[in-house]
């Protein structure tokens, strides 16, 4: 009898540490997703990190937003939107549109819409 006990006792701290370390796969992983979004962004990136326009170049400024999404009591990132603007008078090619990431209760990307066009800034 005391055998059996500690084989139970045993199986469920067993199965309590998978389940912990598949959630902390899943937080790494959902934290992955968001890095990669975050520098997409960033390297796509054209304009003076200060906002500047001093020399008229035509350039895209980024921005992002990150929308929050309610996953069974629990708040997770839901959506990310980047958009592209044109800025500047000068010769050149600029993007302008919106970009889209979505994200389910796991962190998982689902979908991604992209709606961009190359345009001049002259």
């Amino acid at each position: 009898m005391k055998k059996n006990l500690k084989l139970i006792v045993f199986t469920i701290v067993l199965c309590a540490v998978s389940i912990l370390n598949v959630k902390v796969m899943l937080d790494i992983d959902y934290s992955n997703d968001l890095l990669m979004t975050s520098l997409v962004s960033v390297s796509r990136g054209e304009g003076d990190p200060d906002g500047g326009d001093d020399d008229g170049t035509c350039r895209t400024d980024i921005t992002g937003d990150m929308s929050i999404q309610d996953c069974r009591g629990v708040k997770k990132n839901g959506r990310a939107t980047i958009t592209y603007k044109c800025e500047g008078k000068g010769l050149g090619l600029c993007d302008d549109g919106v970009e889209y990431y979505f994200y389910d209760c796991e962190g998982a990307m689902i979908k991604h819409d992209e709606y961009i066009d190359k345009k001049e800034c002259k």
